[in-house]
């Protein structure tokens, strides 16, 4: 379902994206900040707009706010739950903080969501789930030196 951005409301999307963009090339705390306000404008104009949503919480991922994606990765499943990536991003955001429980519920939801997708999900949740499971192992060996 998509949302129309129009007036004000475009103009925050369209400044947010162009911030999004740079953070991605070049990370930059002052950029995610503005982006993570221009979203922030945006959503005040636009509560149900799910891409906006997503969009701020991979900035507040990138500025170490992952409480905060959270919250907004859970308003775009609200908002658009018949959409998968949301599901997902958030999946990938509870492995990362282990919680494997809460990351797996999400990974069904996707996988039921579009099911023609759930391969690649489930390749991304054991990739993610290894790293997870390696860096803990690294962790645990360096602590017996």
């Amino acid at each position: 379902m998509a949302i129309e951005r129009t007036g004000k409301a475009k103009e925050h999307w369209d400044h947010a994206q162009e911030l999004y963009e740079q953070v991605k090339e070049n990370y930059s705390k002052a950029d995610i900040e503005k982006a993570i306000a221009e979203y922030g404008e945006a959503i005040k104009l636009l509560p149900k707009d799910a891409e906006c949503y997503s969009r701020r919480a991979a900035c507040y991922i990138r500025a170490g706010q992952r409480e905060k994606a959270i919250a907004d990765y859970n308003k775009a499943v609200s908002s658009e739950p018949k959409e998968a990536q949301y599901y997902y991003a958030r999946c990938e955001l509870y492995l990362r903080l282990g919680k494997t429980k809460k990351a797996l519920a999400d990974l069904v939801k996707a996988a039921k969501v579009d099911p023609g997708r759930a391969d690649a999900f489930y390749e991304s949740y054991n990739r993610v789930n290894n790293e997870i499971a390696r860096d803990r192992y690294e962790v645990d060996l360096s602590s017996r030196r």
